[in-house]
């Protein structure tokens, strides 16, 4: 590096090599104008480039103004960029987020820069006044760096720091990481060098003389200690701040005046700084001479050097004592109140921006979640969700300072998803000085179901009374009415307050009146008699009067209201209407009487068993089912001796179940086995259902019924329906047509696979759905005449469109018809489709080929009959020029009838599979030639044919005639779409075993649209170029037809105006020529 001084432009420091890394401290804005305008001013003039950092006190516009006034042409150094003015959280910060490492890097690029402009180094100087507390660590350390990268490169820096923000331990390591420090001492700036740069021991008594100024312009005591921990030095600032002298300590042990607790951490302190391992700050509590106060310190030691020796030790010490009363004070509070937290009844919660940011133990219990896992978790996700928009409204307005209850009750949801009721108690406090909400959360569920047990039971108990059915009353001993349930009114139609009015002789009948009175005797007798054994609810029935005049049943059931001792003080009773079961019991003896008779008449065989399964009776069908003229002819086993029961269905039925079983009887082999005394003869198919009469899981069953139908005659139709069904589906799923079935709603019944495949449905898809997923909405339109063609005249046919799966309309062919016929009462509709797309496309390109062909076929033979028949009627008076002329174009507009004709024979073939072609090796180029020679005789010279087709290429495996047709159409096709004096290519090229022809136009080019339309029939992209002749749009089609009937393939690359290349390609092969027809042949469209 250079070592040439440079000038610093400060009185004090005068000369200053590259490297050089000071720092000024400051207290106005003058200090930092009158320093950096001559410091800025040096540099600018020493050819240097300069950066200066600012912050308050002095912005930007302030630098500007102050470097005017120093330096008069300084918008001349601005203007050319010697000079730049940066904030400093443009260059300290990235994003708002301190980035101190990349601004060491950005250092030594910014000087590299300077360099290669041509200056000599760069001088640089930034202010710290915006360097918080929570980042001086940080930032010390930077400064640490940028001294070790200052000193390898051409670059001076001066770092600005407030006086008034610094503390002593601050001012320390400013100093310890620059080698030297300005300071104002009244009217001058005066420079001291830093110790730590291992001066001579003299040299240090000299500095310490130099920043004495500074030292007692800092609210701390700055002391020295030799090697033996003896005080050498005490600033003054000890006086003023502990009112004792600093003669009484010099010369004494420093190790008097620590606390004795304190003493081996601070002795360990002394020792790592007086051998160069550490200069931590450390803390103690100091105590002195002749006073029991005990001070509390913060202190930082530096070694002092001699050469290369530790001699001794300076240090700092900050009174704090003061703070640490507070902590200590705030230790006891906070202890006091965690005590208070912790140990609550209630969960305590701090809600900050919507999460907790603070929870007792408590939460555990209420949540199931740790505090740890309920930390930093939005509130809300422990709220039941229908309470959620309740206590986030409450919340808002809380905060907007609307009066809102400051107690109220929600759901929470705890881990294992149980709902609690939460009591909550929230006020709006500061938490590390930002808004928070403190909550006090009380477990109320026991308490709120205790409640609403209480209330319920509460509840019930009334609502019982009030909504009984029967009616609840009470009397006092003399039969006075004390109180009547409401539905008094509705059992007998006297409202509650009208039936408490009335004696008993005019609520009941008279001869249920004496049976009353009767009833309240015996039962007074009961009580009176104190024997044991008597019943304390008592029951009877009574007759009473209703308002209307009407009698009705009822049933009294009667206790006696008892005092605290026991002794009957009234009549508690429940009257409960029995006129229905009165009514049903007098019923049920007509339904017996009604059963006998169904009994006896009824079509199926009833057969009763007792409970041992021993038959007891037989109807009158049972016995012509089994062919016996009396019950006594039935010799039958019993139930469970029964051949055709299992043991499993008869274990049912001793368990109360029901069976039910079809099975063949053949009464000849009954009668041998002289089961029957049996009149039938054959084997009969039965229906047999055995029901269990009684019992249960722990009853014996009182009987068994018998049910027994004779269905062998049904079970032949039914065998004969199922072949028929059986024959009727083969033909329907062996149909090619889709048949379907649907009832009057248009529910799809049934279909078959065929219409499955023509709508693109599954089976279980279509009978999952209704007719109108299946047609468009015309053909539904059209639904309701059909139905009525349907009603009269049985079938109807006509063209639908079906609707596909993927949304594509396809037309059908359908006929209707009512499976029975001629039935219009028939809710079922069959349905036949059959595709016909093909067949109306096909129709569709045979009328518009028939069309296009006729004209095509029409012009060309006008042209040649007009030419023969003027040759023919006016040759005498045409000139041998005109007679060639017209004989020239009926030959043209022959040989274009006869291409025409060609290319429509070819596609014949190939829509026949009757396209054969004479494969044989032949030579590209030669063909080509032909075909080139041939367009040029038939086409006027208004393009340049190129041919481009390499004359060693290898024979293709061809028929010679279809390949000159292909070649032919595809140059033909060019010219139309070609403009005037146009170059028209043919090349060809080899790749693996195949030749790649193409054919190239400068014509009007094809859209990526229109290019999906080619080798389709009959169709013409974009405009023809004047005076080109039409077209059945044939060519290309046949094109692609012969190349794919060699095997090879066609396409097109073009764009819109930038022509189009046509090519295909084609087999090399050099083995012997034979006829064959494509495996294959493809089929026109």
């Amino acid at each position: 590096m250079d070592q040439k001084l440079r000038k610093s432009g400060i009185e004090p420091l005068g000369d200053i090599p590259w490297g050089t890394h000071f720092c000024q401290f400051y207290k106005t804005r003058q200090d930092l104008v009158s320093i950096q305008a001559a410091y800025f001013k040096a540099g600018l003039a020493d050819n240097e480039f300069c950066m200066w950092i600012t912050a308050e006190p002095l912005n930007a516009d302030d630098t500007l103004q102050a470097m005017k006034e120093a330096l008069p042409d300084f918008a001349s150094y601005v203007s050319r960029g010697q000079m730049e003015i940066i904030p400093y959280h443009q260059w300290y910060f990235r994003e708002g987020t301190l980035d101190l490492g990349r601004c060491l890097n950005t250092w030594v690029d910014k000087l590299n820069q300077a360099l290669a402009r041509g200056y000599d180094g760069m001088r640089v100087t930034g202010n710290t006044v915006w360097v918080e507390k929570k980042d001086w660590a940080a930032f010390r350390d930077y400064e640490a760096a940028l001294n070790g990268v200052i000193g390898k490169h051409r670059m001076i820096a001066l770092c600005i720091y407030s006086l008034d923000k610094c503390d002593g331990n601050e001012v320390l390591d400013v100093m310890c990481n620059h080698q030297s420090s300005l300071i104002r001492n009244e009217e001058a700036w005066q420079l001291i060098e830093t110790p730590v740069q291992k001066k001579s021991e003299s040299s240090i008594l000299d500095s310490e003389k130099r920043y004495r100024s500074l030292v007692e312009n800092v609210d701390a005591v700055v002391y020295s200690v030799d090697l033996n921990g003896v005080l050498t030095y005490i600033s003054p600032r000890f006086e003023s701040i502990y009112g004792r002298s600093t003669s009484d300590f010099v010369g004494r042990s420093f190790a008097e005046f620590i606390f004795p607790d304190d003493l081996p951490g601070s002795m360990e302190n002394f020792h790592k700084v007086l051998s160069g391992c550490s200069n931590e700050p450390w803390e103690c509590r100091m105590v002195l001479p002749g006073s029991a106060e005990i001070f509390w310190v913060q202190g930082r030691n530096l070694p002092v050097h001699s050469g290369n020796k530790i001699v001794g030790m300076q240090g700092i010490l900050v009174d704090i004592t003061d703070q640490k009363l507070v902590q200590e004070a705030l230790r006891d509070s906070e202890e006091r109140y965690r005590l208070v937290v912790e140990n609550a009844h209630e969960s305590i919660v701090v809600i900050q921006d919507g999460k907790m940011v603070f929870a007792n133990s408590k939460i555990e219990e209420l949540s199931g979640w740790t505090v740890e896992e309920v930390l930093s978790r939005p509130m809300l996700d422990f709220v039941h969700p229908d309470d959620l928009e309740m206590i986030a409204n409450t919340h808002v307005r809380r905060l907007r300072g609307e009066d809102v209850p400051s107690s109220y009750t929600a759901r929470f949801v705890d881990r294992a998803g149980n709902t609690k009721s939460v009591e909550l108690n929230i006020v709006l406090f500061k938490w590390q000085g930002k808004p928070a909400a403190l909550a006090f959360l009380n477990d109320i569920t026991d308490r709120k179901k205790i409640t609403d047990d209480l209330k319920a039971s509460e509840e019930k108990y009334r609502l019982l009374a009030e909504n009984a059915t029967d009616v609840i009353w009470a009397t006092d001993m003399n039969l006075n009415v004390t109180y009547m349930s409401p539905s008094a009114e509705r059992v007998w139609g006297y409202s509650m307050d009208e039936a408490m009015n009335l004696g008993l002789e005019q609520m009941l009948l008279p001869e249920s009146y004496g049976k009353g009175v009767q009833f309240f005797t015996e039962m007074m007798a009961a009580e009176t008699s104190k024997q044991d054994g008597r019943p304390t609810n008592w029951t009877v029935e009574l007759r009473l009067r209703h308002k209307d005049g009407s009698a009705i049943w009822v049933e009294e059931r009667l206790n006696f209201l008892r005092d605290d001792k026991g002794h009957p003080i009234g009549l508690l009773g429940v009257t409960r209407d029995i006129s229905d079961r009165k009514k049903a019991e007098s019923a049920m003896q007509s339904s017996q009487e009604r059963f006998r008779t169904v009994y006896q008449r009824s079509p199926i065989g009833i057969m009763l068993y007792d409970s041992t399964g021993q038959l007891t009776d037989m109807n009158k069908a049972a016995l012509e089912i089994f062919g016996l003229s009396s019950l006594s002819d039935a010799m039958a086993p019993t139930l469970f001796d029964n051949p055709n029961i299992d043991q499993e269905a008869k274990g049912r039925l001793r368990s109360g179940g029901t069976i039910r079983y079809e099975g063949p009887v053949d009464f000849d082999k009954a009668r041998d086995q002289e089961l029957y005394q049996t009149g039938r003869t054959g084997v009969a198919q039965l229906l047999v259902s055995v029901t269990t009469l009684g019992g249960d899981a722990t009853e014996s069953p009182s009987g068994y019924l018998i049910l027994v139908q004779d269905v062998t005659g049904r079970k032949m139709s039914e065998e004969a329906l199922r072949e028929s069904e059986r024959k009727y589906r083969a033909l329907v799923e062996s149909s090619p047509d889709g048949i379907l079935s649907v009832d009057s709603e248009g529910q799809i019944v049934e279909c078959n696979a065929a219409l499955c495949d023509l709508a693109g449905h599954t089976l279980e898809e279509l009978k999952a759905s209704s007719l109108d997923r299946l047609v468009s909405g015309k053909t539904l339109e059209s639904w309701p005449l059909f139905q009525d063609q349907l009603g009269h005249g049985g079938f109807v046919e006509a063209e639908m469109e079906l609707v596909r799966r993927d949304g594509q309309e396809i037309p059908v062919w359908a006929k209707l018809v009512k499976p029975d016929g001629m039935n219009a009462n028939s809710d079922r509709t069959l349905i036949y489709m059959r595709d016909i797309a093909e067949r109306k496309k096909i129709s569709e390109l045979k009328d518009e080929f028939i069309g296009l062909v006729s004209h095509e076929l029409r012009s060309p033979l006008t042209v040649i009959i007009g030419a023969v028949n003027t040759a023919l009627d006016e040759w005498h008076n045409l000139s041998p020029q005109e007679l060639r002329l017209l004989l020239q174009d009926a030959s043209a507009e022959a040989e274009s009838l006869s291409h025409l004709l060609g290319n429509l024979l070819e596609l014949s073939r190939a829509q026949a599979n009757r396209l054969f072609l004479n494969v044989e090796p032949v030579s590209l180029e030669k063909i080509v030639k032909k075909v080139v020679a041939k367009v040029k005789r038939e086409s006027t010279p208004a393009h340049r044919l190129v041919m481009a087709v390499p004359k060693r290429l290898p024979p293709v495996r061809a028929d010679e005639l279809r390949l000159e047709r292909i070649l032919y159409n595809l140059l033909e096709n060019s010219m139309k779409y070609s403009p005037q004096g146009g170059d028209i290519r043919v090349s060809a090229r080899q790749e693996n075993d195949q030749l790649i022809v193409a054919v190239t136009d400068q014509g009007i080019g094809i859209s990526a649209r229109d290019q999906s339309k080619l080798f389709k029939p009959f169709h013409q992209i974009g405009q023809l170029k004047a005076g080109a002749p039409g077209g059945a749009g044939l060519g290309l089609l046949v094109c692609r037809r012969l190349v794919e009937a060699h095997g090879g393939r066609i396409w097109v690359e073009s764009e819109a105006g930038q022509g189009s290349t046509f090519s295909f390609t084609l087999p090399i092969g050099e083995r012997p020529a034979r006829k064959r027809s494509t495996k294959k042949p493809l089929r026109s469209q």
